[in-house]
């Protein structure tokens, strides 16, 4: 997310409601899950924001091929703060970004998930201490991605897993 998306992330009106999410809790990830244009990148940069203003080293992942904010369409990527100590060569903000090869998760789930676990473990080895995913609007449960949410949750091993729905939609995952 570069800055000017940061900056205008602080003039957003955000939710009351989140300001009581349990984000400090543990440290393990924040996964953030919606169907298309529910807020799931408000929510993730809001969370991310939060994290970062009490000085917990938090990396962002995002996750949704089509309308990737940390990089190129059919990549995602990892992003460290500038502020978290991990810098790069050239001292600017960090970012890492894996190739999966498609627009859709759909036929490109294995690489999806590989691609998840490198930018995970990645983060470990860089002493990233929290990460906020941001999940791509995937949700069709007839293409598969029921399977695919619980397998992401299953390498991340999240201590919050954030839903939003306009309806039931996500009720099968």
């Amino acid at each position: 997310m570069g800055q000017d998306h940061m900056t205008a992330m602080r003039q957003l009106q955000i939710p009351k409601e989140w300001g009581s999410l349990p984000l400090r809790a543990k440290e393990r990830p924040v996964v953030v899950l919606g169907g298309t244009d529910t807020g799931k990148t408000t929510l993730a940069t809001y969370c991310y924001q939060q994290l970062q203003a009490h000085k917990i080293g938090t990396g962002l992942i995002d996750l949704d091929l089509g309308q990737n904010s940390l990089g190129m369409p059919t990549t995602v990527g990892l992003e460290v703060p500038l502020d978290s100590g991990v810098m790069s060569r050239r001292g600017r903000k960090r970012h890492w970004r894996c190739f999966v090869g498609g627009i859709s998760p759909v036929g490109c789930e294995p690489r999806l998930l590989s691609a998840l676990v490198r930018l995970r473990d990645t983060a470990q080895q860089i002493g990233i201490r929290r990460l906020v995913v941001d999940t791509s609007g995937f949700i069709n449960v007839e293409r598969g991605a029921a399977h695919l949410k619980w397998a992401m949750i299953d390498v991340l091993r999240p201590c919050l897993v954030l839903a939003l729905q306009r309806d039931r939609e996500l009720e099968p995952i």
